[in-house]
C-alpha cells in the first residue's frame, strides 16, 4: 500500500503461545521494542503502524485498518505450521481496537484466545468524534459534511461492542484511565 507501512518484528518463536503487540495511535516504535523485552521466552510479534492510519478520510481509513487486519491474518497459517494454539492480544488505546477485531477473527479460525487492553473503548467511532486527542479529525470530518451518525456507520464494525461474538468466554483483562485523551471515561465505563 502506497505511502502506508506496517512494521512487524517477532521474537523468541518457538513456543505455543504468541503474544500480539498493536501500538498505540502516534506511537515511537522504540517504546514497543523495549516493551517486549519484559515478556523473554514468549514468542512475541509487534505490529506497529504510523500515524495515518487514523485519517478524516473515512474510505482511507477503512482502507489501512483492512491492511493490518490482512496483515495480521496472514500470519494465522504460519501460527499454525509453527505449532502456536494460543494467542494473546495485547492493544493500547488505538491498538485495542485492533487487538479485540483481531482476537474476535483469531477465535472463529480455531485459536485460544486471551485479550489486554489497555486504554480501550466501546465505540471506536465515537472515540474519534469525542476525544480530544482525535479533536482535529473530528473538524475534518465535520467541514467534510460527515456527521458522527455516517461515521459510525462506516466505521461501527471496528468498535470491540462489534467484535465480541466469539469472545464470551475469552479471558480480558481491561486498563482503564479517566484521563486519557481520546478513550473518555463516558465511552469506556
Amino acid at each position: 500500500m502506497q505511502n502506508f507501512k506496517i512494521t512487524r518484528l517477532e521474537y523468541g518463536r518457538g513456543s505455543k503461545m504468541a503474544l500480539l503487540i498493536f501500538s498505540h495511535w502516534g506511537s515511537h516504535l522504540f517504546v514497543y521494542k523495549m516493551f517486549v523485552k519484559l515478556f523473554p521466552g514468549t514468542y512475541r510479534v509487534l505490529y506497529h503502524y504510523p500515524r495515518s492510519i487514523l485519517t478524516a478520510d473515512v474510505p482511507r481509513t477503512i482502507e489501512r485498518f483492512g491492511f493490518l487486519e490482512k496483515t495480521v491474518r496472514n500470519d494465522f497459517p504460519s501460527f499454525k505450521r509453527d505449532g502456536v494454539e494460543s494467542l494473546c492480544f495485547y492493544g493500547s488505546s488505538l491498538g485495542s481496537i485492533l487487538a479485540t477485531r483481531l482476537a474476535n477473527i483469531a477465535k472463529a479460525e480455531g485459536f485460544k484466545v486471551s485479550l489486554v487492553l489497555n486504554l480501550s473503548s466501546a465505540s471506536f467511532p465515537y472515540a474519534v468524534w469525542h476525544g480530544k486527542a482525535t479533536r482535529h479529525i473530528q473538524k475534518e470530518l465535520a467541514a467534510k459534511g460527515v456527521n458522527f451518525a455516517e461515521l459510525n456507520k462506516a466505521w461501527g464494525y471496528l468498535s470491540p461492542i462489534n467484535n465480541l461474538a466469539n469472545l464470551r468466554v475469552t479471558p480480558i483483562l481491561l486498563f482503564a484511565s479517566s484521563r486519557d485523551d481520546t478513550f473518555g471515561r463516558n465511552n469506556v465505563a
